[in-house]
């Protein structure tokens, strides 16, 4: 791994440690997510999270693990790790930013724009358009 990827995996995994703000805690327990990409590929994500927690297939070649931090009851950001599929499976870090709108009962409307980068050298950044629900 070059010494700038390892410096930057340091920071990622450094970030996801760091506390929330208060109004981060707006995901209460148990969440699913589940979207469309901008290919309209169905299912574009499927993820299940546990408070600020978001593990599962964030792209249908890339699937991980991230750490949601919200700056606004509906803005937030994420960073986490992945593995790509993309060809020979590997390692990479993953971010994004987007909003989640609380609609109704529990349902909410959520866009997000992703972008993962592998160790090899594999890139892609990907726009998704789905609905969340907290249990």
């Amino acid at each position: 791994m070059k010494p700038s990827m390892r410096v930057f995996a340091i920071f990622f995994l450094v970030a996801t440690l760091f506390p929330t703000p208060s109004f981060a805690g707006r995901k209460s327990g148990l969440h699913m997510f589940v979207g469309t990409a901008n290919q309209l590929t169905f299912p574009g994500t499927i993820r299940v999270g546990w408070y600020e927690w978001e593990a599962g297939m964030f792209h249908p070649t890339t699937y991980g693990m991230a750490k949601i931090f919200f700056f606004s009851p509906s803005l937030y950001t994420s960073l986490g790790f992945a593995a790509t599929t993309q060809g020979a499976l590997d390692l990479g870090l993953m971010g994004s930013i987007g909003f989640d709108y609380d609609l109704f009962w529990g349902l909410g409307l959520r866009a997000e724009l992703f972008a993962v980068h592998s160790f090899n050298g594999f890139s892609t950044g990907v726009g998704i358009l789905g609905l969340s629900y907290d249990f």
